[in-house]
């Protein structure tokens, strides 16, 4: 499975290249499923949809074209004003009830086929116990995404490409969800490991996903 991420709230032309080029590849059998910019965090951790940006298009909009074509629809959740951070995310993951309820929701609304977790805090005021709670929030979400017919994927590049690598753990995050999406255009900046070229960046999300991080 293929999964496109795309910022569908983008300048009107920019759109309309985007699912011109979703049209052509769902033609021609290479792309299966697109994550669209869905969902975010208030910097109370309370959960909220993205509203239209730079064009008239709604998310609903966007959705039932993917889907007319074909293909998998899942919301994406990410930190879009940066206003997440590993405190913030701690208070949440102590009682993450509401939130895994508000992703849930939203996916069976949206008749999403479900939830891309990207949630990138900055590294100042993270620690190990950060990556735990993040594991065992990831299990409540995905145990209730089953439940309710819906799936949850994890952005794996998100810890490292940020300088949190020693943090999380790409193997849990994977085993805690129904799989991991992997940022091929992302690179390293120091002094974080850099990629000669995709096919290393791939090599090593593969790798880092089938055995655990080392701390």
């Amino acid at each position: 499975m293929l999964t496109y991420g795309h910022t569908w709230r983008r300048p009107e032309a920019t759109l309309q290249t985007f699912l011109q080029n979703m049209r052509a590849a769902a033609t021609a059998g290479i792309i299966q499923s697109v994550a669209v910019e869905a969902l975010s965090l208030h910097a109370d951790g309370s959960l909220y949809a993205l509203p239209t940006g730079s064009n008239s298009t709604s998310l609903p909009q966007v959705v039932s074209e993917l889907q007319s074509l074909h293909l998998g629809v899942y919301g994406w959740f990410l930190n879009v004003d940066k206003a997440v951070s590993c405190p913030m995310l701690r208070a949440v993951w102590a009682n993450p009830a509401p939130l895994v309820a508000g992703l849930v929701q939203a996916a069976t609304s949206g008749g999403w086929v479900g939830i891309a977790v990207d949630l990138e805090p900055p590294a100042s005021g993270c620690f190990p116990k950060d990556g735990v709670g993040f594991v065992k929030f990831l299990k409540a979400l995905s145990s209730a995404a089953r439940a309710a017919g819906k799936e949850v994927l994890v952005y794996s590049e998100q810890w490292q490409y940020h300088g949190l690598h020693t943090l999380f753990d790409y193997a849990q995050d994977a085993a805690a969800t129904d799989g991991c999406l992997i940022g091929l255009t992302y690179d390293g900046t120091p002094p974080i490991k850099k990629y000669a070229n995709w096919e290393a960046r791939l090599n090593y999300s593969v790798a880092a996903v089938a055995a655990p991080e080392k701390r």
